[in-house]
């Protein structure tokens, strides 16, 4: 009987590991899901990325222009932070929400991503027209309009 007791001791030792085992593995799993809350997109077109469905769920905004092309963008599902970047082949037709107002450089908040294809700030400062415009799930909403550059940008952000 000694060398059963021992025994059992080490299979109920063993099944306990293998559980704890098991269970941080899992959660490990969960939590990597979870981290990875950033996406980037890029469409050729403007019918692309609606029928991507990134203007139905609110990651490109309604007003995008049919004629928009070279579509990059990028949003935090957790935050509801984004960006958007795309050309216009006449930005000068650009209709922007009635809730848009004109407003200087100096008065924006900072993009809250990184990306390669976003303009940097001395492009931003001498070439783009910039609008504040409501928003819904972040406290600011910008839009950067470029008629040298045929650019149109969009961002929401929660400020600096």
């Amino acid at each position: 009987m000694n060398h059963t007791i021992p025994q059992a001791i080490a299979r109920l030792v063993y099944v306990r590991l293998s559980a704890s085992a098991f269970t941080l593995v899992a959660i490990s799993t969960l939590l990597a899901g979870c981290l990875d809350t950033l996406s980037d997109a890029h469409f050729a077109t403007a019918e692309e990325a609606r029928d991507a469905g990134y203007v139905h769920s609110g990651w490109i905004p309604p007003w995008l222009p049919d004629d928009a092309t070279d579509i990059h963008e990028a949003h935090d599902v957790d935050t509801n932070i984004s960006m958007l970047a795309f050309a216009l082949p006449d930005p000068d037709a650009l209709t922007l929400p009635d809730t848009c107002r004109p407003i200087e450089y100096a008065q924006l908040f900072d993009p809250p991503l990184e990306r390669s294809w976003w303009p940097d700030e001395e492009s931003l400062r001498t070439s783009y027209a910039f609008f504040r415009c409501s928003a819904e799930h972040t406290t600011y909403r910008f839009v950067g309009v470029s008629a040298r550059q045929a650019r149109v940008l969009h961002w929401r952000t929660y400020g600096n």
